[in-house]
């Protein structure tokens, strides 16, 4: 039997209890990257990350707020070379602060993150916005402009994401565009680095290392059931029956009505049975 050898569930339910306004972006990163084996304090995340500011804040001083975003671009994609992982996309490493930092190249929304850490130091205000399978960073200034880490801080307005939107999906209602362009929460972005992870590992048959990120999906948000739901499908691949039947059990209390319920029941079924 497989099963995830470090519970992180209760940790990050205690880490969470500690903050009552927004999460520390920085320290939740530095918070996964040890989850993944990283030797990596807060201290020395917080170091790098101010000292990748440090090259921005005295040509921002002064500055409009577009004129400190430009810098800021500069700083990161033309001269330090950050960019997107395309050879690696689906690299654990990726995912991982540490990793990114040393590479200079992750995911989308890694290096989203990365670019509203050192803004942030930087005095340029941001927020992370969920785009479609794309995560992007944008001002809160109106017009707000838009920066996609990805392609080497590309910088977008509204309406070339509007444009993107409907080449992608046809017609695409007003309320469907400023939904794909409204900020995200922090835990909804570590909700989202987490998913990867999971993706990552699966595709890679290491179900004990994917098995190390449900946990922290259910206590960033014990509101979905459909985590539960997720983290005891992938525990009944690893072969943990005990855990996926608490996990299903869990999620049809919680959700009795949803669309999956029925299969759901018949996997519990299959797992109450006993091994051949």
């Amino acid at each position: 039997m497989i099963s995830a050898v470090v519970d992180t569930e209760a940790s990050w339910r205690a880490w969470l209890a500690t903050h009552t306004g927004p999460l520390p972006l920085d320290e939740a990163l530095q918070r996964i990257a040890v989850d993944e084996g990283a030797s990596l304090t807060l201290a020395d995340l917080q170091g790098r990350l101010d000292a990748l500011a440090e090259g921005i804040v005295p040509a921002a001083v002064g500055s409009e707020p577009i004129a400190r975003l430009r810098n800021l671009v500069h700083h990161l994609f033309d001269e330090h070379g950050f960019r997107g992982d395309t050879e690696s996309y689906d690299d654990p490493a990726n995912s991982r602060i540490d990793r990114v930092l040393e590479r200079k190249k992750g995911l989308p929304i890694l290096l989203a993150a990365l670019t509203l850490e050192v803004g942030r130091r930087a005095g340029v205000a941001m927020v992370g916005v969920a785009y479609p399978a794309h995560f992007l960073v944008s001002t809160l200034e109106e017009p707000r402009m838009f920066l996609d880490a990805f392609h080497g801080g590309r910088l977008l307005r509204a309406a070339d994401l509007e444009v993107e939107l409907r080449g992608r999906f046809g017609a695409v209602d007003p309320v469907r565009i400023s939904e794909a362009l409204a900020p995200t929460t922090t835990v909804d972005l570590l909700v989202r680095v987490s998913t990867n992870l999971i993706v990552a590992w699966s595709k890679r048959g290491d179900l004990v290392a994917a098995l190390r990120t449900p946990d922290r999906r259910v206590a960033l948000r014990p509101d979905l059931p459909e985590l539960r739901r997720d983290r005891g499908q992938l525990r009944s691949q690893a072969g943990d029956r005990t855990g996926a039947m608490v996990d299903l059990s869990t999620y049809l209390d919680e959700a009795p009505a949803a669309p999956d319920a029925e299969r759901v029941r018949w996997s519990l079924m299959l797992l109450a049975q006993p091994p051949r």
